[in-house]
């Protein structure tokens, strides 16, 4: 009886051109070398929207991925048995039976999960599908200052693959550099000295800003909607409106509860989670941790940690040019 309220577009996911995901959840699959597996979930979840159900045809479901998204049988076969054996999706007969989410996070070490995006169906299924979850993590940093190095950190992908990555999203992400320029005299003695004090790479500049000192700060990246956005979903009156992330945060709190267990269970305190406290009795000690907690926000969306050290001048070349205080 649900059914007869939907409309027809959305009775079926198969029809719907943009998968929503967790680039956290994939990319911790494509890290612990599961990347097929977890992927083959997610197609399964956007398979069984919007009712939900939790479990779907396994004919149904083959034939989707392999006429439809034109995967070969034998890749579809080795994803499902290694879903089967992560205890993602479990077959049961003719049906398959689809984990949820706080599960399949901790099948692939997953112990966090950001926003959820939505991408192209057919970036999903093709052979540069971590390309485009790269660029849904990165959403999340949409305009914000934020080193490569840290982007491999956050996510396991190599430099030169991030690198390459920005290439191969083309007119979908646009990528700023960002330089500060000292008011130094670019002799070998003064550079050593610098990099002694500052503990930073540093280079000569161009001749065009007269052999000045260039210092390399993190860059911006702005991630437009052909690559990812939010989802959307119907409400009740039948309006397209964004959906919230009420349903991460319970997950997050599933994933929490079941790692917080596991480790009293293993009397293993090593990966123990420590629980933070929600309220603080002393008001100046709120005071503190509040201001704290305020600078760490200010100094990740600036260049090199503030205007305090670094003051914008001038775009150019597509980068953005600061001077040294």
């Amino acid at each position: 009886m649900q059914d007869n309220y939907i409309p027809d577009l959305y009775k079926n996911n198969k029809s719907l051109s943009r998968v929503r995901n967790y680039p956290d959840l994939l990319l911790s699959g494509a890290r612990v070398g599961k990347g097929g597996a977890i992927r083959l979930w997610t197609l399964a979840k956007h398979f069984d929207q919007p009712c939900g159900h939790g479990l779907i045809s396994n004919d149904d479901f083959r034939s989707w991925i392999i006429n439809d998204l034109s995967w070969k049988p034998g890749t579809y076969d080795r994803y499902i048995n290694q879903a089967g054996k992560l205890g993602i999706i479990e077959r049961r007969g003719k049906m398959l039976r689809l984990a949820a989410a706080e599960y399949a996070a901790l099948a692939v070490s997953c112990k966090h999960l950001g926003d959820f995006e939505t991408i192209p169906l057919k970036a999903l299924v093709g052979i540069h599908w971590l390309a485009f979850i790269y660029g849904a993590f990165m959403r999340r940093f949409n305009g914000h200052t934020i080193a490569a190095k840290t982007i491999s950190e956050l996510t396991g992908i190599p430099i030169r693959t991030i690198y390459y990555y920005d290439k191969l999203l083309g007119q979908g992400i646009k990528k700023r550099r960002n330089y500060a320029i000292h008011e130094l005299t670019p002799d070998n003695q003064t550079i050593a000295d610098y990099v002694f004090k500052k503990g930073k790479h540093v280079f000569k500049g161009f001749s065009k800003w007269k052999g000045k000192l260039i210092e390399p700060l993190p860059g911006q990246r702005f991630i437009y909607s052909k690559i990812a956005n939010k989802p959307k979903h119907l409400d009740y009156k039948g309006k397209l409106v964004n959906t919230k992330n009420g349903q991460r945060k319970r997950i997050n709190s599933a994933i929490n509860a079941m790692l917080l267990d596991s480790s009293q269970s293993e009397g293993n305190t090593k990966n123990k989670r420590v629980n933070e406290r929600l309220y603080i009795e002393n008001a100046s000690a709120k005071a503190r941790r509040d201001t704290e907690r305020m600078l760490r926000t200010h100094d990740n969306k600036k260049p090199g940690g503030g205007p305090d050290r670094y003051k914008f001048l001038f775009e150019q070349y597509g980068a953005g040019f600061y001077a040294a205080i």
